[in-house]
């Protein structure tokens, strides 16, 4: 759904590990080379910058936790294209 160039996409973490520091490191680098700004969130209401590792280890996420993307100011699918490595959207 957008709403004022604000996209949400909701996935599931794809790695056995969760996201650990390696996958929070290549998250952050895929998002500081894209054009917006992506945010994600969990259940638990924290919300994290991907373009930083360590705020995406305040997640806690481990595999299979629903998160929320929040893409901002950007071309969305250009983010969702970035993420599919790490993360399983849900249509």
């Amino acid at each position: 759904m957008e709403d004022n160039q604000t996209t949400i996409f909701k996935a599931h973490v794809l790695n056995e590990n969760g996201l650990h520091l390696k996958v929070a490191s290549e998250i952050s680098r895929v998002c500081k080379s894209l054009p917006c700004k992506v945010i994600l969130s969990c259940g638990n209401n924290v919300k994290a910058d991907c373009r930083s590792p360590l705020a995406l280890l305040t997640l806690g996420a481990t595999k299979d936790t629903l998160l929320t993307i929040c893409v901002e100011n950007g071309d969305a699918s250009l983010a969702q294209k970035a993420l599919e490595p790490f993360l399983a959207f849900i249509p």
